[in-house]
């Protein structure tokens, strides 16, 4: 009991200003954790991936590098494509988009493709071999992007994994 009367009086002894400077003091120790939450969650997303398409007769390998903002990003997707293992072409795309986020789905929007493959009639159509949202301006893709480790990424489409994508910075 008389250590209580001793805090009580201590207390009415405190400056107002010192009282006030606790209180937020108090208050940042308890939204510090919520305010990293909301920072960690608009990090950008920065990594790459090597994978190989097949479908019948021909194998498109593909290197691709994902660069994921707060609300907009691009991607490079650099390869060749190969028929029956004899070279047909090389493959260079560069997609800038726009996003939404919920949780961890992505609904992307393509705003400018830089396409070699655009302008060569003579190719093999690369459309039945990669989502549009890469091709056409314009093109809406929605995919899921969860977080393994610091620096490990599934991108998923369909809720089918597409490739583990490394943050090697």
């Amino acid at each position: 009991m008389i250590g209580n009367r001793v805090f009580f009086v201590l207390l009415k002894r405190v400056s107002l200003r010192i009282k006030i400077i606790c209180a937020i003091f108090l208050l940042f120790i308890l939204l510090l954790p919520i305010t990293l939450k909301c920072f960690n969650k608009n990090k950008p997303i920065m990594c790459d991936s090597s994978f190989i398409i097949y479908k019948d007769d021909i194998y498109i390998k593909l290197f691709i590098k994902y660069y994921i903002f707060s609300d907009d990003g691009f991607v490079n997707l650099t390869g060749s494509m190969f028929k029956s293992d004899k070279f047909i072409r090389n493959i260079s795309l560069k997609v800038i988009f726009d996003y939404t986020r919920k949780g961890n789905s992505f609904y992307l929007h393509s705003t400018n493709v830089d396409s070699s493959l655009l302008n060569d009639p003579d190719s093999i159509p690369i459309k039945n071999y990669l989502p549009l949202f890469y091709l056409v301006n314009n093109t809406n893709w929605s995919i899921e992007i969860l977080k393994q480790e610091a620096n490990h990424f599934i991108f998923l489409s369909d809720s089918t994994p597409s490739f583990l994508c490394f943050n090697r910075n």
